[in-house]
């Protein structure tokens, strides 16, 4: 049986979202409900334990850190103790938590609500999600093209994309 303290990661599928709601699920444990069950036909019905919340808090916690930038809309500047703000993910709609010195202030209030790069020392939980970062650099971005306009885009002239980049590795 895992323990919380496992190496064993969740499989790809399992997203942050997917595992703050399985914490959510068994979060009325001890609260007057004293067993969940889950069953379906053809398939062994499981009983999740409040080890579930561990894990899932085990797992989203800072693990490791590396040097990072992002991309994403800085919201929810604050300095109320400790100067930080948000910065929202493009492609999944997360926040991530920057914090900066208060040197920064200024540019980060000049890029407060427009797309910008931020540049720092990124602590990453253990399925591999940024959790927050340590700011280095604000850059507002100007221009560019949204991820929504480039769903339709056609770059491989209807090739299927793994034969199109075999097509360029062998014209080498």
């Amino acid at each position: 049986e895992e323990t919380e303290k496992s190496e064993k990661l969740p499989p790809d599928r399992w997203t942050q979202k997917t595992l703050e709601g399985a914490k959510r699920v068994v979060s009325v444990l001890n609260d007057g409900v004293a067993q969940i069950t889950f069953a379906s036909a053809g398939a062994e019905a499981i009983s999740p334990t409040q080890r579930v919340a561990a894990s899932v808090d085990y797992l989203l916690a800072p693990a490791y850190e590396d040097y990072g930038s992002f991309e994403g809309r800085l919201e929810t500047l604050s300095v109320h103790g400790r100067t930080r703000f948000n910065i929202f993910d493009p492609i999944t709609g997360r926040p991530i938590l920057c914090f900066f010195k208060e040197e920064k202030l200024e540019k980060a209030h000049s890029a407060f609500n427009q797309r910008a790069l931020i540049t720092g020392k990124v602590k990453y939980s253990r399925i591999g999600q940024p959790v927050s970062v340590i700011v280095d650099d604000i850059r507002v971005l100007v221009g560019g093209v949204k991820l929504s306009e480039l769903q339709d885009t056609d770059i491989t002239g209807g090739i299927e994309s793994a034969k199109y980049v075999r097509s360029l590795s062998d014209a080498q």
